[in-house]
């Protein structure tokens, strides 16, 4: 099997649906304004991080489980929050289209 072929199949799992590509779309716009809210207002007590690992929930809870950590493990674990959950979105509308 081609590796286009291997990353054509987990692409349509993941982002396969235009529901999950929608939320995606959403997770993505959340991180950029909690990175902006970061990156220029870095002395602010603002919850625009509470914002992205709410949206993920409740694969993102498990970032309460890991030891203090740095914005980029936030990102990277809230990034993979979103995949996880577009994944159930794909392999859910697709399991309610054929019933």
């Amino acid at each position: 099997m081609k590796t286009r072929d291997v990353l054509r199949r987990v692409l349509d799992v993941v982002a396969g649906d235009w529901l999950s590509r929608g939320y995606l779309a959403v997770v993505c716009a959340l991180l950029a304004w909690a990175w902006a809210d970061a990156s220029f207002f870095p002395y602010d007590a603002s919850f625009a991080a509470v914002v992205p690992a709410l949206f993920t929930a409740p694969a993102s809870l498990l970032f309460v489980l890991l030891p203090e950590g740095t914005e980029g493990s936030y990102f990277g674990l809230v990034t993979a929050a979103a995949v996880l959950n577009a994944t159930a979105i794909t392999l859910l509308a697709r399991a309610a289209r054929n019933a």
